[in-house]
This record gives structure tokens, C-alpha cells and sequence, in this order.
């Protein structure tokens, strides 16, 4: 197969094993969880691998997964009903595949959408059964991507309880979550209907300069490419340690040389590249800040540390024209989130494209029309 379809710098989220550079505890870990029926979270900054890991570990085991991909619902919020109704849809899926005529009939006129409460009911007994059919064939496991989203319609949580006092082990659940603890956002609270069921939490951080590089000449050296090392060293300082913008990065790199251009000129790559990211980017903060108060001040405060290279909560109290106490609620929101990490005293844009998306501009007015 083509380096480009299954290797490093490939697009999709599911690859081999080999392709996914520099995470083997990590791939063992996820392994060791999903065979034991563990129900855990994975969290880390966008762009760190997380949909790519989990996705490609339990596609090599010899279980049924069932990925939702909660960000493509768009600007719409998350509800139970959508969630549910794509668990239903590949359900469908892989009874079709895997020709499971009784569980099909189990689930073939479920809706959730449009109907009575009580009927939305009688449908989640149902799914449960559907569930319990399935875990029968093989061990199920539930993927949530950008799992954060659902915080809006906190019903699910009730429900994915009862799978797991009812399921587990023949049923895990995997929470991947843009945010500094998916663990403590769903479960920090002995009120919280998954106190007590989640177990070990799997954090991925940027890779640093040296792993960058080592993830670059790996990846040219599967696609046959030879590269100037300059252009290899200037590219990990600008694209940060991101699996996601790296991988990007080296995808065009290879193509502009399979169309004839032996020396790829660096800076059109990553402008280009800047360009394409900008516009996801913004989405990216529109949504976080979706339903706030203050959107205003939130950017105000982005920007600024991207300007300056960090922000104190100082800084942010002056900007807000707020108390300290104040601006530090806005701060956490920000790291809580992904958008900023802690540093000691400082508050940083860890992500090169985030930091200069927010230096555009038109930064402000384009996140805003996104909202």
C-alpha cells in the first residue's frame, strides 16, 4: 500500500500499528484496558494522536468497536438522542457486516429522535438488549471522540451508567476528550452518574524537538522521499511537537515532490498548511466558547497571549477589567479546554498554529461568525 494511505503521513485515524510513531506503552496500555473491559479516558491536547491511537489499537483486537465521533454534529450541541442514534447506526453496521440477523431485528425500527418520552424509553431498553446481544458474539467497546461535547445534555451519562452496571466487562467504554482531564470532567463529582466506573486516565502530550524529527525522516523514509535535513529541523520548530500538523505537513511535502518539485519550498508548504488550519482552528474556539458570556473577553485575552507569548493572571485582570479571582476563572476555562496550558505563573498557546491563527486579523470577527 501506498506510504500515504497507511503510513505516518497518512490522513485516515486508522492505521497499522507501525505507522503510529513513538507511542508503544502507550498502544500496550490501550490494548491491556480494552482486553480487560476497562471503561477509561484518554485526554490531550487536539492533534496529540488520541483518535488515531484508540481507534487503531481496538481495530487490531478481536472485538466489535463502535466509534462516535462527536465533533461532526457541527454547531449544533450534543444531545442524547443524536449519541444514541449513532450508536444505533453502527450497531446496524456491524450486524450487517458481521450478518447478525437477531440483532438487527432488535433495533431495526429504534428512533429517538421526533418520538414520546416514554417511547424514548422502551427504545434505550431495547438498545440495552441490542448491546447485550451483541457483547454475546464479542466484547463491544464504545469510542466517544471529543467527548467533552457531551457535557451539554447530561442524560447520557445516566444511561451509559446503567450499560456499564448491566454490560461491563463484555461492554468498555473509552471517553476521548480535548481537555486537560476527561476523568475529572465526568466524574469528579460523587454526584456524577460515572463516579466510581471510570478507571485509568492516558494522557498524550506533544512530542519534543528531537521526537518531531525522529517522526519526519521516519515518515520520508517510508515514502521514499529525501528531504534537505534543514527542512526537517525548521519544520519541527514551527509546527511544535503535534503529531496532527506534522503528519500534515510531511503529506505535502511528499506530494509536492511526486509532482516534480525536488526542492519543496518550505515556507508555501507551511503557509498553506496555516491557511487550511486557521479556519479549523476557529471553529475549534467557537465551539468551545459556544453558549459563554463575555466571548468577547475570551478572545481578547487569547490574543493577547499570543501576542505577548503568555499571559499572567495580571495581565488577564487588566484586560477584563475584572478581580484576579475573575480572570483566573477565565484562565482555567481556557486550559480546561486545550486552548492554553498553565506554566508555572504563566498561562502559553502551546500550539504554533493556534498562537499565530490568533495573531491574524480578522481572529476575533472569524470565530465570531462561526458562533
Amino acid at each position: 500500500m501506498d506510504c500515504l494511505e497507511t503510513g505516518i503521513f497518512a490522513r485516515t485515524t486508522l492505521k497499522p500499528l507501525k505507522s503510529i510513531f513513538n507511542l508503544e506503552r502507550e498502544k500496550q496500555v490501550v490494548k491491556v484496558l480494552i482486553e480487560s473491559g476497562e471503561w477509561f479516558t484518554v485526554s490531550g491536547l487536539r492533534r496529540t494522536g488520541k483518535t488515531t491511537l484508540v481507534r487503531s489499537v481496538a481495530n487490531t483486537l478481536d472485538v466489535y468497536p463502535i466509534y462516535i465521533n462527536l465533533w461532526k454534529k457541527g454547531t449544533e450541541l450534543v444531545s442524547t438522542d443524536f449519541i444514541l442514534e449513532e450508536i444505533v447506526k453502527e450497531i446496524q453496521e456491524i450486524s450487517k457486516r458481521s450478518k447478525l440477523k437477531k440483532i438487527l431485528k432488535h433495533i431495526e425500527k429504534i428512533s429517538f429522535l421526533g418520538v414520546s418520552v416514554k417511547l424514548r424509553l422502551e427504545n434505550q431498553i431495547r438498545l440495552t438488549r441490542a448491546l447485550e446481544e451483541l457483547c454475546k458474539d464479542k466484547r463491544v467497546v464504545l469510542i466517544f471522540d471529543e467527548a467533552e461535547e457531551m457535557r451539554h445534555d447530561t442524560t447520557i451519562f445516566k444511561y451509559l451508567a446503567s450499560l456499564h452496571d448491566e454490560l461491563s466487562p463484555r461492554l468498555s467504554a473509552i471517553f476521548l476528550g480535548s481537555v486537560v482531564s476527561m476523568k475529572s470532567l465526568l466524574s469528579s463529582s460523587t454526584l456524577a452518574p460515572l463516579y466510581g466506573r471510570l478507571g485509568e486516565e492516558i494522557v498524550l502530550k506533544p512530542f519534543n524537538e528531537i521526537d518531531s524529527r525522529k517522526l519526519l525522516r521516519k515518515g520520508f523514509e517510508e515514502c521514499n522521499t529525501e528531504v534537505d535535513e534543514e527542512l526537517i529541523v525548521e519544520a519541527s520548530l514551527r509546527l511544535g511537537g503535534f503529531a496532527g500538523w506534522l503528519t500534515n505537513f510531511g503529506r505535502l511535502t511528499v506530494l509536492e515532490q511526486r509532482k516534480g518539485v525536488k526542492h519543496p519550498d518550505l515556507n508555501k508548504i507551511i503557509a498553506n498548511l496555516e491557511e487550511d488550519a486557521s479556519k479549523l482552528i476557529y471553529e475549534e474556539i467557537a465551539r468551545i466558547l459556544r453558549g459563554k458570556k463575555m466571548i468577547g473577553s475570551y478572545l481578547k485575552v487569547i490574543k493577547f497571549a499570543a501576542e505577548r507569548g503568555f499571559i499572567t493572571v495580571s495581565d488577564a485582570s487588566k484586560i477584563l477589567r475584572k478581580r484576579a479571582s475573575t480572570a483566573i476563572v477565565y484562565l482555567k476555562q481556557l486550559v480546561d479546554y486545550g486552548i492554553m496550558t498553565k506554566s508555572n505563573s504563566d498561562y502559553i498557546i502551546l500550539d504554533p498554529l493556534v498562537r499565530r491563527s490568533a495573531l491574524r486579523p480578522n481572529f476575533e470577527k472569524a470565530v465570531k461568525i462561526r458562533l
